[in-house]
């Protein structure tokens, strides 16, 4: 199942990843430049609940990441000498496949995980570095 829902999200995984780092970088850079008042408030709340929503997301496939990772291992915790012939046999197909974990990818790019959220963020980071930077040397000329 999982990687069959991998086939049919990647791409649009990918766009999400893009769009969500330059919206990141955009609020942020506006959140930089603005003086106070109520738009940089709700500024300030939009990119805390699109990091919010980036966490949630990316947490959850690292989760699948590592719960099937654990496959294997919970299957030799298990009392599996006690099941017949028929059924050691099905539990070690089952520990083979698992030696390859499941991953939902982003593109062809990325594996979806907390490591990939915090490639986000600091692509972001790097975007608003770049804009405040010609923004900066905009206002010197």
């Amino acid at each position: 199942f999982v990687e069959e829902l991998d086939r049919s999200t990647r791409w649009f995984l990918l766009m999400d990843f893009a769009a969500c780092a330059l919206q990141i970088a955009m609020i942020g850079f506006e959140i930089v430049v603005a003086e106070l008042s109520f738009q940089l408030l709700k500024n300030i709340i939009y990119i805390g609940a699109m990091v919010t929503q980036l966490f949630l997301f990316y947490w959850l496939g690292n989760e699948v990441l590592l719960e099937s990772s654990g496959i294997a291992n919970a299957i030799w915790e298990s009392p599996w000498y006690e099941c017949n012939n028929s059924a050691k046999k099905t539990l070690l197909q089952i520990m083979v496949r698992s030696q390859r974990p499941l991953k939902l990818s982003v593109g062809v790019f990325y594996h979806m995980s907390t490591q990939t959220m915090l490639t986000i963020l600091k692509s972001s980071y790097t975007y608003t570095a770049v804009m405040r930077q010609i923004y900066s040397r905009k206002l010197t000329y």
